[in-house]
């Protein structure tokens, strides 16, 4: 039988450091990182931003405003509560950071389409066959694996490893 520790370690050396180099570039030169994402990937998103600004020096933020997303969320609708989020904080010089284990979250992909829109290059953390993100995103870092608990572990590595490139970079 397999382990779990193997489907993560196949999962983690699959995955193309040369995307991950690209996304350090991009966080780095950032003049601000949005991250978004659902459940446990949401998670993900909060620990990354909070790593980012804390650790890296980086100004990054989630859309954990619960009073205007839930406001978004009740007159726009769920799947258009993170694009009206995106909308409102899409700067020059801004990347979204969209984690999305399937790839087919709707409000992430929505999201993702408006931060395009908005000149806002788009990094797609995805996993399982990508999903329409894969398709949506400027830069796209699959996973691949269809166990959902191995796709996030690895997310959060990706994360990790993009704060400790910077934080080698910088100093």
């Amino acid at each position: 039988m397999i382990s779990y520790r193997d489907i993560l370690d196949n999962a983690l050396s699959c995955i193309s450091q040369a995307n991950i180099d690209r996304m350090v570039k991009l966080v780095q030169e950032a003049n601000l990182v949005m991250v978004i994402g659902n459940g446990g990937s949401m998670a993900t998103a909060i620990h990354f931003a909070g790593d980012l600004s804390k650790n890296a020096g980086i100004p990054a933020i989630t859309c954990d405003n619960w009073t205007a997303f839930t406001a978004w969320a009740n007159d726009d609708g769920y799947e258009k509560a993170m694009a009206e989020w995106v909308k409102t904080f899409s700067v020059p010089g801004a990347v979204l950071v969209a984690i999305s284990t399937s790839g087919n979250s709707q409000n992430v992909i929505n999201a993702s389409i408006v931060a395009k829109h908005n000149q806002v290059p788009v990094v797609g953390l995805v996993s399982f066959e990508g999903g329409e993100l894969a398709t949506v995103a400027d830069l796209v870092i699959h996973v691949p694996t269809d166990c959902i608990e191995a796709a996030e572990d690895a997310h959060m590595a990706i994360c990790h490893e993009v704060v400790w490139q910077i934080k080698q970079i910088t100093g």
